[in-house]
């Protein structure tokens, strides 16, 4: 992972920065082709095998690193499915 500035106020009249980093950070997917050049690349895969239901729950307070339970989580609501696109 490398971060640097990419524009700054002086020159730009705003500070951004640039991420440059491996496609395994974050949240991600890994689509069957990292494992086997045969298989499916991720944009061989329909995007509707990732979306559905979801749950956002407010988890602020937890120390870095603990677990997330499900005694934190309480009683979250049911998922909702997402509206059809327009």
């Amino acid at each position: 992972m490398e971060v640097s500035g990419a524009l700054r106020v002086a020159e730009h009249e705003v500070n951004v920065l640039r991420l440059r980093m491996g496609s395994q950070y974050g949240t991600h997917v890994d689509a069957p082709y990292h494992l086997d050049e045969a298989w499916p690349a991720l944009d061989d895969l329909p995007l509707e095998r990732f979306a559905g239901p979801a749950v956002v729950t407010e988890v602020h307070g937890v120390p870095v690193r603990a677990p997330i339970t499900a005694g934190l989580l309480g009683n979250p609501p049911r998922p909702r499915p997402l509206p059809p696109r327009a």
